[in-house]
């Protein structure tokens, strides 16, 4: 059980880390933009300048955090809100 632990701790730490460093460094190629709701949620996020580069901040370090096994628990706290809102969006604004 350990190990799965690890591996799943690993991996999710992981996704986070890469989404959170795609956002600043752009080495993901993406699909056409957003339209409708979606891009409107989007561009809202974008557009208070602050809330999108804080929360792959956060990403990141919480990515790293569970990766290396520092205040993991703390850290997959802070991340549940960022998963639940992608599974939010992807759910309901991009079915």
């Amino acid at each position: 059980m350990k190990t799965t632990t690890l591996i799943c701790r690993v991996l999710l730490g992981s996704l986070y880390l890469i989404f959170g460093l795609d956002y600043f460094l752009h080495f993901i190629p993406y699909q056409p933009l957003h339209t409708g709701k979606a891009g409107a949620f989007i561009a809202g996020l974008k557009g208070t300048g602050y809330f999108y580069p804080m929360q792959k901040v956060i990403q990141i370090v919480g990515g790293l955090s569970l990766m290396f096994n520092r205040y993991a628990p703390f850290s997959a706290v802070v991340l549940f809100p960022i998963s639940l809102n992608v599974l939010l969006f992807h759910t309901f604004l991009v079915p």
